[in-house]
Formats: C-alpha cells, structure tokens, sequence
C-alpha cells in the first residue's frame, strides 16, 4: 500500500492496535520522542492503515521503504518514553516498495552500508540527542560543524568532511567528525530492551571493522593526528577515547601519539581529558597504570579543586577506572573533599541522579573501605550520605543509570535501606514496563538476599528458559543467567539441567580458554553449595579439563595458566567433586599438593585460600559419610585442611593490614573446615584480631552480617564483637541494612543477649523499627525468625504482630512452602518457627488476642517422638527417687501447655508436700498436665527439672541460649520454677563424691545448704 510520498508502511507481522492509534494521532515532537523521525529533504512517511491483531507478537516490525533503503523500527524504552532504534537493510537501487510485503525477511545490522541514510534525525534539540551526541565546540559558530553535530548517518558525517576545502579544513572539523562517527552508532547498536547478543555484539564488531576501512574514516583520522598540537585537551582525549571504543590498541602508533601529546599537557590537562584519558588507560595492566601514575599530580590538584556535581562526576569516573593503582593519599583526599562538598551543600539532591550513581560506585570498592581505617569522613559514611541524596531520583533513573548500580548490589552493604528499597521497586517498574521478557542483565540486578515473592520468581524462572533456548551464545550471557538463577531461588530441576548442559556445550567448545573454564568450575562449585544441585556429565568433562591444565603447568606446557585464583579454584573443584579413586587423592597428587604449598599457598589471599575449603567441604558432604571411603581419602583431606591452616597461621603472625573481609574469609575457611571452636588457638587469634581492628566508623552491614553468621555457626560468644555491632546500630539506626538486622537479631537469640542496660534496649528498638518498615522485603522464615528474636528482648510492638499474623502473611508462607523443593528443609522450619512465634505472642503479648492455633502440629510432631533414657538420666531420676523416697512423686517425660518439655516435674501443695500420682509417667505424655490426680488437692508449687543438652550454652562464655532464656520466661508465666542441669557441671570432678548429686538436687529443689553451712555452686545451673 503506497502513500502520497511514495513511501510505504509494511508490517511483517500484524501490530498493535495502541500502536497505530499512536502514530496516527501523534505530533511531530511526539513521534520524535517515540523515535519514529521524519526523513528530511520532503521524505515524509506516510502511514497507512492495515490489517490490526489485539494480540501482537513481541517481535513485529515496522518498516519504512525510503527510495532504495529499508528501515526496520525496532521496540525499545527507556526513561524518555518508547521509541524505536533502527536497523538498516540494503536494497537494490532499483528495489521499490512494492518489493517489500509480508514475506520479506530483514537483514541484520551487519549488512549496514555507510553510504546509505540511517533514521536519527540530530536537529532536534531534546534530551536524547544531547545524552549520545559529544558537541567538542559549543561556541562554535562553523557552519561546517553544526553540520556535522547534526548529521543523523555516517554518510552525511562523511559527505560533509570531504565537502569541506583543503584551506578550509581545521582540526575542530576532523576531530568532530571522527568522535560523530562514534556516537552515531549508540543509536545503531544501543542495546534495546531485549538482550541479544547476536545484535549488541557481533554487529557491533562488524561495524568497527567496516568502519575503520572506509578511506574517508582514514582520511579523517590522518588529519587528527596531522594536527594534533592544534586541538585542545577535550578533543584530544575525545579523539583517544573514541579510537578505544574502536577497537584500535592503545599500543598503535595513531594512539601513542594523542597519548604523548596529552602526557606533554599532564601538568595543565582540563578534567574532561583527564577523565577520559583514565578510562582509556582501563584494562590496559601496567602500561594503562603507568600512565596513570604520570598524571597523580593533576588529578590530585583536580580533587582538590572539585566545587561541583560535574566536576565530582568526572573524578569519580577517572578513580573508578583505575582504582587498583590509587594511591591511599589520593583516595584520602577525594573522600575529604567529597565530604566539604557535602557539608556546605554544595552537592544536593537536586543534582543529576547519575553523578551520584558514579560515587556510588567508585565508594564502593572493597579497596577503598580497606585504605579507611584512620581517617574520619570513611567510604560507608559517606556511601550512605549519597545514598540518601538519591533516594528522591531513584524512581527517575533511566535504565542505564540502574544498570550500573549491579555492581554496588553485588557488593552487599545495601545501605541505607531506603535506598535500596526504592532501587528494587525502580528495577521492578522497569521490567513491568518492558515487553517480555525484559533485558537480561536488568532482572539480575535484584539483590539474591532480599525476599522476593512467589509470583516474581516464578515470572523470572520463565525469563531464565527464555533465554536459554533462545541465544545460542551461552558465553555472553553466561554469567547474568547464573546471577538470575540465583536470585529466582526455583525448584525447578530442568531449568538447572538446562543451563549446565549449555555450560557443557560451552566449556566442551571452548577447552583452549583455561581462565573462562575454570572460572566456571568455581561458579559451578558454589551454584551446587547453595542449590544442593549435581550435573555429573558437566562434572566428569570439567575434571577431565582441569587436570590437563594442572599437568600442563606442572610441565610449562600450553595451554595454562598461572595466577594463585586459577590455581585454587581448579583445586578446589577436583576436591569437591573428585571421587577417592581419583588422581587428587592418590599419592601421586602430593606433586599437585607441594605446587600450591611452594607456589602459591603464600601468594593466595584469604578468598582464594576459602575456594579450596569449600572444595574440601562438598568432598566431605559427599564422601565423609562413606564406608567405602579408603583411608588414603581422609588422610589426603586432612593433608589439605592442614595446609590451609597453617597458610591462616603465618597470615595472621605475618600480616598486620589484614582487612575486615580478609579476616573474615579466614574465619570462614576454618567453619568450612570444622575447625572452628573456642578451643582452637587460631581461631581465637582470628577473632581477636578481628575484634581489635574493628572500628564502627569502618564497619557496614555486609560485614556485621558475615562475621554475625559465623559466630552462630560456631555458638562463639565474644562481648567484644557484640558491644560492636550495638555501636554500629546506635550510630546508624537509618542506615543498617534489613539483612543486617536479621542476622543480628539471630545472633542476639542464639546468644540470650538480654538488655542490661536502656541503650541495650534501644539497640533492639532500633531493630524492630527496621523489620516494621521493610517486613515485606525480608524471607518469611528470616522475619518470624526476627520476630522471636525480638519476643524474646520484649520489644516486639503490636503493630508488627498484626502484621505477621494476618491472613495476607499467612498466605504468602503457605505459597513459599507449596513452592519449596521436595527436599528442602523450609515447610518443616517455617511451620516451627511460626509455632514458637505464636507461642511468644500468646504468652508474652496476650493484648495481641492471638489465639493458640499450632496445637495439632505439636501433637503430629511429638507424637513421632521417641524417648530412650540416657545415662545422665538415669542417675537424676535415682538421686530424686532417694530425695523424695516415693517415685510415684516424680513425673517423667512431659508437656506442659503449650508444648514445652521437661524431663521431671515434681508438684507441692500448699504445705510443701510433694504430691503423688497414682499412675506416674514413665513415656512421653502428650497431654497438658493438670495439678493432680485428685482434683481436691490444691498445688502449691510445680518444679520443673530440664536436662539442658551441651548445645544449650554458648562457648567461651557460657551462658544459657535465647531459645532456653525465652523458654525459661514462658514456663516462669505458666507457675513453673524451672531447674536446669547442665551436663558437665554434673560429671564433674566435685559431684563424684558420694550423694553429691542426691545433695544438690535436694539442695536446689528445697531450697537447702550443706551441713557445713556453704552454699552449693549452683550459678550455673539454677537458672
């Protein structure tokens, strides 16, 4: 169908109603913002009405016949609106638009020529063009030059160039041209909201390569460096960085002259070019950081200088890209002067929402918060100021901007909370706004660690097989798959034998890439930890792989490789995965295990040294258990832990700058190992390491979190972190993360860490406060969990009870359960913890008017209980059938009301006389106990004794845990006077002695002393 102008809109497949509305009723400015421009020089598009489906599938096509030249329209949104990139399809001259129908099929952009007119009209003057067009000289008035900044094709950048006289041509024309040619092809090859490689890349690679061919590209590129003393320093290292982004070395001698040119200028270079001269030398190893050493003085003189949010953006940029050879002086002064910045409001929240994503960012290296230990504005306070500011402009980041703060999420602090709040939901509209399925890498930015709900991770599950099926280059898109997987936390098992089989095909095709294979052996390796998942095809394939590149090293053969990251992640696969028969565990891998003892065990730094432990950790899972398991198997186990061990020991007597994460990851290597306890003299020197170095000014949630869950691992009780971690919820009650907060308060129940003081209390306040704001981001079983927790200090609110007991709560646990895996431990966790949370509630909060409703779930659970009598009570029941001298007194194995157990429960009425029961307990009793027998005796008194289990006390500080204490309260409430016998004060040397034991038990039932008038010791145990 033809139009007045002769140009033709041809769908290939039916599109959507809303769409043709759009168009057709749309202004001009409108249809520029949707991306659909008018061609000038009077070709206008006509628009003419097909047939419309309702149901349109995501892939149509708009097409635009222009003369010779065909222009598919393709969907994309961003933050401006929807609009559409295009893609350019060569046509015959003689091609007209009754060629193109139906059946026509559109060519890639990589049968883009440079001597057609692609789609973007640059005249317009809005946001678009301004964010990709690079204008080298406002000022300007060259009639030339405004051509070329409006050129909307290569052809127009090239036919205005070579359009220019010889006498008239500068070095302005030539290096604008050649910076144009550039950001035209962002509007080529921006990514759209799809991801797909096979465009973003490839087509990418082939645009370079014509490009850097075509003899006007040379020409323009000849004149540049023709007159390079010419150009001022933006152009200079706008020309560099462009020769970057196309592909050309910076080794090349085009390159090496604007380099030397600009290291000439190093002492006066403008900040622009030192940004962008920075970000060139990025990945370039030690030539890219020699360069940049060159330029400390400047960029030190910039910092110092800095008075505004662009001139903060470009810093943050030029640090963030060469932050592994930043000086702590120059890390020292950036941080000062962001914090002046700050201080005098000079940096707002009404500045640009990107420039604060860039600090983010550049705060966020874990290098950063290492150099921070003695200085006052630290990276986490100030990571946290800039937090705040961009709550506000979060809901207005545009896609790109969301993209790069995958990085800081990956980092973990998630400070402040608010903001990362705000992010979730910003990330969350984005994806509804797009058509499915949305952009990769924008669904693997959601942080794994915060709750997601059902719906969500059932959507990203069919995101994941999407993708899957439909790319056939697993390698891009490899790792934003895993990040997706993990975040979507699925039961689904064909979707992980989906993804390793494809990672199979990968490691099988490309065996000659050793680093890109063995990073994958440790991704899997930790993808099987957390998911309890094995591939065995991809397992015997990676093996086979991993010991040809280890014997390979060991004879200097090809292929290779040799960095101590390498070397720990492939051992630790072969650990964690090889069979005993295997080489790793034969005599002949001592060669393998003497290579990393005198090659790299000094050289690995605490992450990689934790790589290996959690190899010997799957091994152990695996394998530990095995009766067919030879001893040469342990004894090789054992030879690895040792080394690991002793690696700890000489890093903690040789290294005094171990960091927080350092440290921690030390810690993990021993809970990995099982050799974390209160008796082990490296662990005890980790923690008091940890504890000395530690400093809430340096502290952030990520690390309170770790070193809170490894403590409740090992049941380690140390005051000294704990009074830390109270300094850092005090001093930041608006900044501490929700998974902090979980962690804490698990670590505070596991501990019985009961307020002794009204700041003790306010630690916890703080927490609840927290949980009530965030409660829907946190997991169900994390927030009953926190609630117990907080049940248990008493600073659990009303409000927040109503919420965890409300109907939209009680469905959303039952939709996490119906959606757990058959093997998951969750149903059974979730139902108990919400047992005892109702429990606390009824007994602790009766204003609540929760009502008891888990009592036919304790009957079903006890009921499968069995009992059998253990030495220790055997000897309490004897000693109390001497103390009472009537056993029909002594209640044995029951309930009291609301299911809690205790081992015996002796009644006294009101004169102080036991009372005795006509049919004593000797089973577990499922029944609630009443007063007595006979209904006519009154009970005065109800001793409860519980043998507590080793388990119930911390160590090296022993003292009762919170689950103990809070039961201990319950029973107090119920009428009970609860004893505890804490097993090794009862095989004690002191309670050998004859009726010792008869002695204290009466002692402590009655109240008594001994003849001698000394009390018994029974701090310890009388609870």
């Amino acid at each position: 169908m033809h139009g007045a102008s002769g140009c033709v809109l041809i769908s290939k497949r039916p599109t959507h109603w809303n769409w043709w509305w759009l168009i057709k009723s749309s202004t001009e400015s409108t249809r520029r913002r949707l991306g659909i421009y008018y061609a000038r020089n009077h070709h206008i598009f006509s628009y003419v009405e097909q047939g419309v489906s309702s149901k349109i599938p995501r892939k149509s096509v708009l097409r635009v016949s222009n003369g010779s030249r065909l222009v598919d329209f393709h969907h994309f949104k961003n933050h401006h609106g929807t609009f559409k990139f295009p893609q350019q399809v060569s046509m015959s001259s003689k091609a007209s638009s009754e060629d193109v129908g139906e059946g026509s099929e559109s060519l890639s952009l990589g049968d883009l020529e440079f001597d057609a007119e692609i789609t973007v009209d640059a005249s317009t003057e809005d946001e678009l063009n301004s964010q990709y067009i690079t204008n080298l000289y406002r000022e300007s008035k060259d009639s030339c030059l405004s051509q070329l900044i409006l050129a909307n094709s290569i052809e127009q950048v090239f036919n205005t160039f070579e359009s220019i006289p010889a006498e008239a041509m500068s070095p302005e024309h030539s290096s604008q041209a050649l910076v144009m040619l550039w950001d035209l092809q962002k509007f080529f090859f921006r990514i759209e909201s799809y991801f797909d490689p096979e465009r973003d890349f490839s087509n990418r690679s082939f645009y370079i390569q014509q490009l850097s061919h075509h003899p006007t590209f040379q020409r323009i590129l000849q004149h540049v460096i023709a007159h390079i003393k010419l150009l001022n320093d933006e152009p200079l290292a706008a020309c560099l960085l462009t020769l970057k982004k196309l592909d050309y070395s910076v080794r090349s001698p085009e390159c090496q002259v604007l380099v030397d040119e600009c290291l000439q200028r190093k002492s006066t270079l403008h900040l622009t070019a030192v940004s962008r001269l920075y970000v060139v030398m990025k990945l370039e190893g030690i030539y890219g950081s020699l360069i940049a050493v060159e330029l400390f003085p400047r960029l030190s003189q910039l910092i110092a200088e800095m008075d505004n949010s662009q001139s903060l953006r470009l810093i943050s940029i030029a640090l963030r890209s060469m932050n592994r050879c930043i000086p702590s002086s120059i890390i020292t002064l950036y941080r000062d002067r962001l914090a002046d910045l700050l201080d005098s409001k000079q940096i707002q929240s009404s500045d640009e929402g990107s420039t604060f994503c860039k600090i983010l960012l550049t705060l966020g290296d874990t290098r950063w918060i290492q150099d921070d230990k003695n200085h006052k504005s630290t990276a986490q306070t100030l990571q946290r100021r800039i937090g705040h500011l961009l709550i506000p402009k979060v809901k207005d980041l545009d896609i790109m901007d969301v993209l790069s703060l995958q990085r800081f999420m990956e980092y973990g602090a998630h400070e402040p909370p608010e903001f990362i709040e705000a992010l979730n939901q910003r990330i969350s509209r984005l994806i509804e706004e797009q058509e499915d399925p949305p952009r990769l890498d924008l669904i693997s930015c959601f942080s794994p660690s915060i709750g997601r709900s059902i719906e969500q991770r059932k959507r990203l599950a069919s995101y994941i097989h999407y993708y899957l099926d439909k790319y056939p280059k697993f390698d891009q898109i490899f790792q934003l798959l895993l990040k997706a997987l993990r975040i979507a936390k699925v039961s689904d098992q064909s979707l992980y034998e989906n993804f390793w089989n494809k990672a199979l095909q990968f490691i099988t095709i490309e065996s000659h890439e050793p680093r890109k294979v063995v990073k994958l052996s440790y991704d899997y390796l930790s993808f099987g930890l957390v998911q309890s998942y094995r591939h065995i095809q991809f397992e015997t394939k990676m093996k086979q792989l991993l010991y040809f590149y280890l014997f390979n090293y060991e004879k200097q053969q090809q292929p290779t490789f040799i960095s101590p990251s390498d070397f720990s992640r492939a051992f630790a696969f072969l650990i964690g995965f090889g069979w005993h028969s295997e080489p790793i565990f034969q005599e002949a891998s001592h060669g393998l295990l003497d290579l990393f003892e005198k090659k790299f065990a000094r050289q690995s730094r605490p992450l990689e040294m934790c790589a290996i432990a959690r190899g010997i950790s799957v091994s152990l899972s695996y394998q530990g258990n095995n009766p067919r398991s030879p001893v040469k198997y342990f004894d090789q186990i054992t030879n690895f832990s040792a080394l690991l061990l002793n690696t700890i020991h000489h890093k903690l007597e040789e290294n005094n700058d171990l960091d927080i994460t350092e440290l921690f990851n030390l810690i993990k290597i021993q809970l990995l190992l099982k050799r974390a306890s209160s008796e082990s003299e490296t662990f005890n020197k980790t923690i008091t390491t940890f504890a000395k170095i530690t400093n809430q000014d340096v502290f952030d949630s990520k690390q309170g979190r770790d070193i809170a869950l490894a403590l409740v691992t090992v049941s380690y009780n140390d005051p000294a972190v704990t009074r830390i971690f109270q300094k850092f919820i005090l001093a930041n009650p608006q900044n501490i993360s929700i998974e902090f907060v979980e962690k804490f308060l698990m670590y505070a129940y596991n501990f019985g860490l009961e307020p002794q003081s009204p700041e003790e209390v306010t630690v916890f306040q703080h927490c609840h406060n927290v949980v009530e704001r965030y409660w829907e981001m946190f997991g169900s079983l994390g927030l009953v969990q926190s609630c117990l927790s907080l049940s248990l200090f008493q600073t659990l609110q009303l409000p927040l009870v109503q919420k965890i007991f409300s109907i939209e709560f009680l469905n959303r646990v039952d939709e996490e359960i119906k959606y757990s895996s058959n093997n998951s431990s969750f149903p059974f966790k979730i139902r108990k913890a919400y047992m005892e949370l109702n429990r606390a509630v009824c007994l602790d909060l009766p204003a609540a008017n929760v009502p008891w409703f888990h009592q036919k779930f304790c009957e079903s659970f006890y009921s499968t209980r069995s009992i059998q009598e253990t030495p220790i009570e055997h000897e309490v029941y004897t000693s109390l059938t001497e103390i009472m001298s009537d056993s029909t007194a002594i209640q044995r194995n029951v309930f009291t009301p609301y299911f809690y157990f205790l081992n015996y429960l002796i009644e006294f009425d009101k004169s102080g006389k036991p009372i005795k029961k006509m049919k004593p307990r000797k089973l577990l009793s499922l029944h609630n106990l009443r007063s007595s027998n006979d209904s006519s005796i009154e009970v005065g008194e109800r001793v409860g004794i519980f043998i507590a289990p080793v388990n119930a006390y911390t160590l090296n500080f022993r003292s009762l845990k919170g689950y103990y204490l809070l039961r201990k309260r319950h029973l107090e409430i119920l009428g009970y006077r609860i004893i505890h016998i804490h097993p090794q004060h009862w095989n004690s040397m002191y309670m050998s002695e004859p009726h010792a034991k008869s002695d204290y038990l009466e002692s402590i039932i009655f109240d008594k002393k001994h003849e001698t008038g000394k009390e018994i010791p029974v701090h310890l145990d009388l609870v």
